[in-house]
């Protein structure tokens, strides 16, 4: 009889974990076969015996993303089994867990142990929507605390495209081009800019930012905004604000550098804040073109190459305003002067005699003076040209120099279709030495001047044949010298003019 009750104990002890909150029934059976059972129906929920969790939510950093945190519990994982979770959501608050009816997957691999936050993130969900969010602890059973609430949140939508148009109609006052897409391209269906954030750093163009002005309403022509004279250098970096609350991607904003004497420039800088392409305000108007506003843009990318000379690889574009699911960038832009400075930050023990860097021309790689900073590991260099540039390990040029393939294309067709026009000399010009150059047909006969390129040149120091006699008149077909003097010396060399 003792050893019945107490299997009874344990029975009823186990039924509470298996249904708590549920109705159950119970039976007493006899210990004779000649006794009735009485059987009683229990109409009484079975309180459960998991504490609750205290949710929280908030907005995540990604579109269509919550962040969900909690605490924890103490009495976690319950003795009898190991503890998980149930993650609901739903536009709507609920009293009721069965009307909560979109769930989340929760990671059961990656349970903490009690004391610590737990984070999980709700993707996908629709941008500018509120959402109420709920969780409940489960043990085997199952049993099932009572569930907490968190919300409403309204998830990042699609972000409003980057501003771009940036000028400087005076030394003091600032105006762009007005935000009127997302930035994939999209209409704003829904949502309208609102205003745009103006966001002010002292320490540098790597941030952190700070919000020092901002602009309310929407027109048609775009902004204008009229800066204080600053006392310091500072660097400014304008997001557009949508009616949901979304500002632009930071990562594809073009930051300005502002002095006492004005803005100065406009550039782009990689996702570390440690390398960036800087157009002075001189050539700022270029960035829009008649096809539409540009962004500088640098990135870091793998390698072209397996040579195990190479230290780092970036991307230097000229992206347009749609940058989502990935940017449009415009393969044919180039500045009137290679005017743009790019500085490329890397990592390595190599001295500075021996870093260079590499410019990708489609089909080689060109050599292109640079000032290598040893101290701050950076390199830097003049362009007027996108693309990718290389920092490398090799013996840098100490002396005007000019290789095999800093002559390209040797085979040139100018015939005005945009496409090999024209003949580059990519100099190497460390000492910044006068240089001279000159073309003559086979005969030995002067034909032409080879002049610095300025548009489509990788460098400042960059000189171009565009196929034409000192009358400006297109030569006949055939092979003809080039000769380059400078310090001293001669480097020439043939190329072809092709029709």
């Amino acid at each position: 009889m003792n050893q019945t009750r107490t299997d009874m104990r344990k029975f009823l002890s186990r039924a509470a974990f298996a249904a708590a909150g549920a109705v159950l029934f119970f039976c007493v059976l006899p210990l004779r076969a000649d006794v009735t059972a009485n059987c009683v129906l229990n109409i009484t929920p079975i309180a459960s015996s998991l504490s609750p969790v205290v949710l929280k939510a908030a907005r995540g950093s990604a579109e269509g993303q919550v962040a969900l945190s909690w605490v924890v519990p103490s009495d976690w994982p319950m003795p009898i089994s190991s503890d998980s979770y149930d993650v609901r959501y739903a536009t709507y608050t609920a009293t009721d867990w069965s009307l909560v009816t979109s769930s989340a997957s929760f990671p059961e691999s990656s349970l903490l142990t009690a004391g610590n936050t737990e984070y999980y993130f709700v993707n996908g969900l629709t941008g500018g929507t509120s959402y109420y969010f709920a969780l409940r602890r489960k043990a085997a059973g199952p049993i099932y605390s009572l569930f907490t609430q968190a919300g409403p949140v309204i998830p990042k939508g699609i972000l409003p495209a980057p501003v771009a148009g940036l000028s400087v109609p005076t030394l003091d006052n600032l105006s762009w081009l007005a935000v009127t897409t997302n930035q994939d391209g999209s209409a704003m269906q829904g949502k309208t800019v609102t205003g745009y954030v103006v966001g002010e750093s002292t320490v540098g163009w790597n941030g952190p930012f700070t919000v020092a002005a901002s602009t309310s309403g929407f027109t048609t022509q775009g902004a204008f905004l009229s800066l204080s004279v600053p006392t310091t250098t500072q660097y400014l970096q304008i997001l557009a604000k949508d009616s949901f609350g979304n500002l632009s991607d930071p990562s594809y904003s073009n930051i300005l550098e502002v002095t006492n004497g004005g803005i100065i420039g406009q550039m782009g800088v990689t996702a570390d804040g440690l390398s960036r392409a800087y157009v002075p305000s001189s050539l700022m108007g270029e960035l829009t073109p008649a096809t539409g506003p540009l962004l500088i843009h640098v990135s870091t990318v793998p390698a072209l190459n397996q040579d195990p000379r190479t230290v780092k690889t970036f991307d230097v574009s000229f992206n347009t305003t749609v940058v989502s699911p990935a940017p449009v960038v415009d393969k044919n832009f180039t500045f009137s002067r290679p005017g743009m400075n790019v500085l490329l930050s890397y990592a390595s023990a190599t001295p500075a005699s021996s870093v260079g860097v590499l410019w990708w021309n489609g089909t080689s790689w060109i050599k292109i003076s640079a000032d290598v900073n040893d101290l701050n590991k950076t390199v830097s260099f003049y362009t007027a040209l996108p693309g990718i540039y290389q920092v490398s390990a090799y013996q840098t040029a100490t002396e005007l120099t000019m290789d095999r393939n800093s002559v390209f294309p040797r085979i040139f067709t100018p015939n005005g279709d945009g496409i090999n026009d024209v003949v580059y000399f990519a100099i190497e010009n460390p000492n910044h030495s006068a240089v001279d150059g000159k073309i003559y047909d086979v005969g030995g006969s002067e034909v032409a001047t080879i002049r610095l390129a300025g548009a489509g040149a990788p460098t400042a120091d960059t000189m171009m044949w565009d196929g034409r006699d000192r009358d400006g008149r297109l030569v006949k077909a055939g092979v003809y010298i080039y000769c380059v003097k400078g310090e001293g010396k001669k480097m020439t060399g043939t190329v072809v003019v092709a029709k």
